[in-house]
């Protein structure tokens, strides 16, 4: 009955992604906290008419993959390579596969839900062994070495850390469609493990198994009545976006078992029997689609990327307020004359120099000490309407006639005979 509280709690797991999606209006923010709620107000909330699976699956993605199994424990014939045996075509590289569902939380954070069937299993060749090694409780070990399959099925609960959007804070470049995850997470495993022979396939010992005679390990116990056991595991995660909705994932996860009974072997060493824990690499190849769309709004960036926004704005700010695009000495946001020609001296806000204040340039002056708020022509130089040579701001006679003997002050005078 325990067991059946457990496989129940797993599948609840499993299925916890479902639940998690809260259905919040576009325009609610994300901080408004309700202390209570009154009956009307639960009635109205709970509206079937508008609810959406799309908002239920809102960036959640939906996992296929199938990949190799290795394993490493007592039964192996090489620590790192994988072994095969010719005489009954055994090799340690078998095959499983994995459904999953994965919930972004944020532009960190994902949860994953997943379930993964198949087989790991592992060789030793009599050549390999001290007597005192080999896990014989029943006698029947033959002395040509031992091989053992094992069947499992196993549900896991696992967090996954963007790893990309942590780098993107160093690394502003990078591929936008390639995504890199860690991830870490606790599993449940079931399983039935057999331990054979190596030459003539007959049983040595097994878990999971009703028969347990010289001739058994053929009939499996049910799934709930089957040895279980709790799994770690940790790996990583690589994503490449073909399209808006669809992935390809390459997935490599370490699962290491709480026990030592999953090669059906129980090591022993001077006659004292001790625990080490069984572990299995899972290398898988599969693909990811995206089932309810993906949620793109203020809330879903991670306060790495806010603060990368931020640079990359402050950076803008420090180039825009550098920028003097006529080489004045006056950077453009303060210039308040941006086309002055090469060379032209300037004042603090870039404006040309105008000594004499008739509004223009000193460059464009023909006459740059003009009186004070004498009229001038475009040149710079003051009006005379009567032509007699003294400008009209000290001109005392206007209206000279021309040819006029006239003074410094533009006075016509009498010639002396």
């Amino acid at each position: 009955m325990s067991r059946f509280f457990l496989l129940t709690f797993c599948l609840t797991l499993f299925n916890v992604h479902l639940f998690s999606q809260e259905n919040t209006e576009d325009k609610s923010s994300h901080f408004t906290l309700k202390v209570k709620e009154t009956n009307e107000e639960k009635k109205k909330k709970i509206n079937f008419k508008n609810f959406s699976y799309e908002k239920l699956f809102i960036n959640t993605d939906f996992n296929m993959l199938i990949g190799a199994t290795q394993f490493y424990g007592d039964i192996k014939q090489w620590d790192h390579i994988p072994a095969y045996e010719k005489t009954n075509n055994f090799s340690e590289i078998k095959g499983a596969l994995e459904l999953s569902f994965t919930k972004e939380i944020n532009r960190l954070f994902s949860i994953q839900t997943t379930v993964i069937t198949g087989q790991f299993g592992g060789l030793r060749r009599e050549a390999e062994y001290r007597q005192n090694e080999i896990f014989d409780p029943y006698g029947f070990y033959q002395g040509t070495g031992e091989y053992f399959v094992c069947d499992f099925t196993e549900f896991d609960l696992q967090a996954l850390l963007n790893m990309s959007n942590i780098l993107s804070l160093f690394n502003t470049g990078g591929v936008n469609n390639y995504t890199i995850y860690a991830k870490g997470g606790i599993g449940y495993n079931i399983f039935n493990t057999v331990n054979r022979n190596l030459e003539s396939g007959d049983y040595i010992y097994s878990y999971g198994y009703e028969d347990e005679s010289q001739n058994g390990g053929l009939i499996k116990k049910s799934l709930l009545e089957s040895p279980a056991e709790t799994v770690y595991m940790y790996g990583l995660v690589f994503d490449y976006e073909i399209t808006e909705k669809v992935s390809l994932l390459l997935d490599f996860t370490k699962r290491v078992g709480k026990t030592d009974k999953w090669d059906a072997s129980i090591n022993n060493i001077s006659n004292v029997v001790y625990s080490e824990s069984d572990n299995f690499n899972f290398y898988s190849l599969g693909f990811s689609y995206n089932i309810g769309g993906k949620l793109e709004n203020k809330e879903w960036v991670t306060p790495l990327e806010g603060l990368q926004e931020q640079i990359n704005s402050q950076q803008a700010n420090i180039e825009w307020i550098s920028e003097d695009q006529d080489n004045d000495g006056v950077s453009d946001a303060f210039d308040k004359e941006l086309n002055t020609p090469i060379g032209v001296a300037v004042d603090g806000s870039g404006v040309s120099l105008d000594v004499d204040m008739d509004n223009v340039p000193d460059y464009l002056d023909l006459d740059p000490f003009s009186s004070k708020g004498a009229i001038v022509d475009s040149n710079g130089v003051e009006f005379d309407t009567d032509n007699d040579g003294i400008p009209d701001s000290k001109d005392l006679e206007s209206n000279t006639k021309i040819g006029s003997i006239v003074n410094q002050y533009g006075i016509s005078v009498s010639p002396k005979h």
